[in-house]
């Protein structure tokens, strides 16, 4: 038993290796802009890109809140109106019941 959990720590410790390998090399090839920054070689060769296409596609996106918020306010407004509306016909399909044993 001591085998197989060495084995399995063995395992765990290479996958959170792959992980993070993933992770690193993802950062490294990713587009940076470290202008400004204290560093000794700063990345400064995507600073032109970061600023023409991140930078212009959160502006872009800002305009699209008050939209996006109508949008909810008419979805919860017309959620409440038709549960309203379901409320009102069910009880007015509502029949009402005779209790037989009691005519006589």
């Amino acid at each position: 038993e001591d085998a197989q959990q060495n084995y399995n720590g063995y395992n765990n410790q290479n996958n959170n290796r792959e992980i993070t390998d993933v992770c690193e090399e993802t950062y490294e090839i990713s587009a940076k802009c470290e202008s400004g920054m204290d560093k000794a070689y700063p990345r400064t060769i995507d600073c032109e890109y970061v600023e023409n296409t991140v930078y212009k596609q959160d502006t872009n996106n800002s305009d699209g809140e008050g939209s996006a918020v109508g949008f909810a306010w008419l979805f919860g407004i017309s959620s409440v109106l038709l549960a309203g509306y379901a409320y009102h016909l069910k009880k007015s399909q509502q029949q009402p019941t005779m209790k037989l044993s009691e005519q006589g």
